[in-house]
This record gives structure tokens, C-alpha cells and sequence, in this order.
């Protein structure tokens, strides 16, 4: 089910200031001479001399964006000052600094979402509605439908901006299906399965699709990317497809659109015994058509003994049966900075995000995440889904890891930041699990929460890992 929704901003209330333009006066002319007493005529008075036009005094007035240093909210900055050259421009060199006001806004315009569409495919249980973007010419969106191997089309441009309410909010479905992209049927690949994302980019359409290996692992071949030209009054045209990495899981379009990256999770099969490696492929976008072959970033210098062994962190987490790193890497999502110079890339199951330099195509760093400590009273969980109430307690000695799925990056003060949705997800496969309850440990007696995991209102339901925390390894 998918639900599209308006976004309003009440608008901030500033003051509007003018350009001041001050000119110098010209001078008076001379007064005439006074006439002489009856006889002889006195002798006029010579004209004055005109005086010199004065120096115009400029404002320039500049518009502080969020995220300002001095303005986190945005404002304005007021300069002032002579225009020595007469040039009608506010040079830096003439700016009075002495005079320079800085105004800020006091707070940051809210948001606020109704609804005004939705579609409903009637289809469940098959993740039928999963991954969307927009095509802004079109004015339509494109979902991945993802057990299917399809991306439908859905037709935005007959949605108002009047928001339904009520009881009408619930039965709402006032969005049509306009086709569907076929990914099987255009490439003429086989062995492909599941769409996993689609991303759009100026006319440009990706789609990522994952596929089985030769021996019928159903997600450990190298997948593909699909991809299509779009257009505001025709259906998407199949351009070409580029073989990619194991499970390619989240396909992004850099912001100036001049690569595509992928994030190939390379998962496991059931019982572990196929482990590909984890990549991100970086796909070139060349006079606005896609490179048929792809850039594969592998973490392979991380593994034991390789090149770069000694930069990994202990406090990433790598837990795979017999895994090297490289293997037990799993991107999940890809951020790319505003300036399309680094990709941040999700780690998900290793609690980590790696960056990559996109020029280069290489892997500049790999940091961990680290541990949420929920012994301390400003991270309270409520930990029980067994007490029938809401029960928010610290619990000295429980830690909680990140691990984030969706990741995006904004630029604030010239620094990049990233924003997580962290799902948390520990691996459960039929050959291997790290999973379980709190209940089910053996807890060293000295442990501050040793009577708490007994207690299902307390400890005892949460969901651990038990890929780490025995640091003595005495089990």
C-alpha cells in the first residue's frame, strides 16, 4: 500500500528592507550683487561654482541559508557602505564592516503531511509495494513490485492538493497503475528473481534486480542493473542492462547524475555454505547514457593478513562462519554527499558505514558504529513486550548496536552528516545464528542484570547476539 501525502510550510514572517541610495547635492549657485544707491549701478554678484556630487551609500542584503554557522535556522545579512568608485555595486572593499548586522530566524519552518492520495494493489504477503521514486516530468512514480520482477507505473498527475480526512482516509484509492516495466521480458536474462530498489535520475531509470547462481542459490549469482529512458508523454524505453555484484540491494544516482552506485549485499545462502563477497558497483553516466560495464569496490584488502587488515576496527562486527571480511561485509544502502564526491555506504549486519572516494572508486575508510549504552538514564528502553505497560528503565551492562538500513546525507556547516534508520538485524540463517533471547544466556553471575534476564517482564524477551560479548570466552 502506498500513501502520498502534500507538504505545507507556514511561512516565516521577516522584515523587508530597502536599498538606500543617498546622492550628494549640488551647491548653490552665487547670490547676485546688491544694486548701488540711485546713480551708479552696483556690479552683479559673480554666479557660485557648482558643488561636487557626493558618494552614494549602498545595502546589500544577503539570504543565510539553514544550516548557517552564525544562523542555524537561516536569516540575513545586511552590509552597508560608500560606493567609492561610483560603480552602483557594494564592493567587498567598501563594505563598512563596523556597520554589518547579521539577522537570524529564530526557529525552523515545521512540517506538516496530509493525505491526498493512495494506491492499493490488492496484492499481499509478496512485498508488492516496497521501493518508490518520481519521475517529475511524467508526473509519475515508479514502485518496485518486488517478488514479481516488475516496477509499476502510477499516475500522479491527477492528484489535488485537497487533503481527504476521516473515515474517507481509510478506502482511499484514487491513484491508477499506468503499466509496468517487465524486467524478466526486456533483458532476456534468465536466473533473474526479485526487484530490490529502482532510482531515477533526470530521464534516466535503474532497477535492481537480483539473481540465482548455477547451482540454483536463489541470491548468489552476480545480479544486474536494468535500466530505461524516460519521457513525459511515452512509456519507458529498455535501454541496456550492466552485470553487477551478488544481491544488488539499493541502487543511487549521484546528485549531479553522473554515476549510479549499487550496494550488492551478498548474503549467504541458507545453510552458509555459498558466502559471495559484499561490493558496491559504480556505474559511470556518460553524456546522460549509462557505461555498459561496471566498477566493482570490494573490501578484500581488509581481510586477514591483506594490506589493509590493521585499519578495521575490532568494533565492527564479523561474525560468518569461516567468512572472510570481504564476505561478511554486506552493504545495504548507499548516501552520496551533496558534492557527489564520497558515498557513504550501510554495513548493516557489521554495525559499521564504509566511505568511498567516487573518482577514485576506492574505499577511503570503514568506520564503526559503536554501542548505544542503555545503563544510562537518557537511553531507557522499555525491554518486555510481556508487562502489559510502558515501562522505561536503564539497564547498566546492556548495549545495543545500530546497525543501519536506510541511510541519507546532508551537508550543514560544511561538514556531511548522515541520518539512519536503524533497523537492527542479526544474522538467522539455517547454518548459522547469532540470535537470542536474553533468557536463554548464560550469564556470568557478576553480571549487574544476572536476576533481570530471568524475569520476562524485565529482561528476559529481548533479543541479543551471541556473536559477541564473551570477552573472557569461557561461553
Amino acid at each position: 500500500m502506498m500513501k502520498f501525502a502534500k507538504c505545507k510550510a507556514p511561512l516565516l514572517i521577516s522584515a523587508l528592507l530597502s536599498t538606500a541610495l543617498l546622492s550628494g547635492c549640488d551647491g548653490d549657485d552665487g547670490h547676485d550683487g546688491i544694486n548701488g544707491i540711485d546713480g551708479t549701478n552696483g556690479i552683479d554678484g559673480t554666479n557660485g561654482t557648482d558643488g561636487s556630487n557626493g558618494v552614494s551609500a549602498l545595502v546589500n542584503i544577503t539570504e543565510l541559508l539553514a544550516g548557517n554557522a552564525q544562523c542555524p535556522f537561516g536569516g540575513q545579512q545586511i552590509e552597508t557602505g560608500l560606493d567609492a568608485n561610483n560603480n552602483n555595486v557594494l564592493d567587498v572593499a567598501e563594505v563598512d564592516a563596523s556597520q554589518t548586522q547579521v539577522i537570524c530566524n529564530v526557529s525552523q519552518r515545521q512540517l506538516s503531511v496530509e493525505l491526498v492520495g493512495r494506491y492499493q494493489s490488492d496484492v499481499y504477503g509478496l512485498s508488492a509495494a516496497e521501493i518508490v521514486d518520481y519521475h517529475a516530468a511524467s508526473q509519475t512514480a515508479f514502485v518496485v513490485n518486488a517478488q514479481s520482477g516488475k516496477v509499476d507505473l502510477l499516475d500522479l498527475s491527477t492528484l489535488s492538493q485537497t487533503p481527504v480526512v476521516g473515515e474517507a482516509g481509510y478506502t482511499l484509492n484514487n491513484i491508477t497503475k499506468l503499466a509496468e516495466l517487465d524486467l524478466n521480458a526486456d533483458t532476456g536474462l534468465a536466473l533473474l528473481g526479485a526487484v530490490n530498489s529502482v532510482s531515477v535520475s533526470g530521464d534516466l531509470l535503474a532497477a535492481a534486480v537480483e539473481r540465482a547462481d548455477a547451482n540454483g542459490n536463489a541470491t548468489q549469482g552476480n545480479g544486474i542493473v536494468a535500466f530505461y529512458r524516460l519521457s513525459a508523454s511515452s512509456l519507458p524505453q529498455y535501454l541496456l542492462s550492466v552485470d553487477v555484484g551478488a544481491l544488488p540491494d539499493n541502487v543511487t544516482f549521484s546528485p549531479d547524475g553522473s554515476v549510479l552506485l549499487v550496494a550488492n549485499e551478498g548474503e549467504p545462502n541458507s545453510d552458509y555454505s555459498v558466502d559471495p563477497e559484499g561490493s558496491v558497483a559504480i556505474i559511470d553516466i556518460i553524456n546522460n547514457s549509462p557505461a555498459n560495464v561496471a566498477t566493482l569496490v570490494g573490501f578484500s584488502d581488509f581481510n586477514v593478513g591483506a594490506a589493509r587488515a590493521s585499519e578495521l576496527s575490532a568494533d565492527i562486527n564479523i561474525t560468518g562462519p569461516g567468512a572472510t571480511v570481504a564476505q561478511d561485509l554486506e552493504p545495504e544502502y548507499i548516501a552520496v554527499s551533496p558534492d557527489s564526491q564520497f558515498a557513504y555506504v550501510s554495513l548493516q549486519e557489521n554495525n559499521a558505514i564504509a566511505v568511498i572516494d567516487i573518482q577514485a572508486k576506492t574505499v577511503t575508510r570503514i568506520n564503526a558504529l559503536g554501542a548505544k549504552d542503555f545503563g544510562l538514564a537518557d537511553n531507557k528502553i522499555d525491554a518486555s513486550d510481556k508487562d502489559d505497560m510502558v515501562n522505561l528503565k536503564s539497564y547498566a551492562g546492556v548495549y545495543g548496536m545500530y546497525q543501519p538500513d536506510t541511510i541519507v546525507s546532508y551537508r550543514w556547516n560544511n561538514t556531511d552528516f548522515i541520518v539512519s534508520a536503524n533497523e537492527g538485524d542479526a544474522r538467522d540463517y539455517d547454518g548459522f545464528s547469532e540470535e537470542a533471547r536474553a533468557e536463554d544466556l548464560t550469564l556470568d553471575t557478576n553480571h549487574p542484570q544476572f536476576a533481570s534476564i530471568q524475569d520476562d517482564t524485565q529482561l528476559a524477551r529481548l533479543k541479543v547476539t551471541t556473536s559477541i560479548g564473551d570477552d573472557n570466552n569461557d561461553g
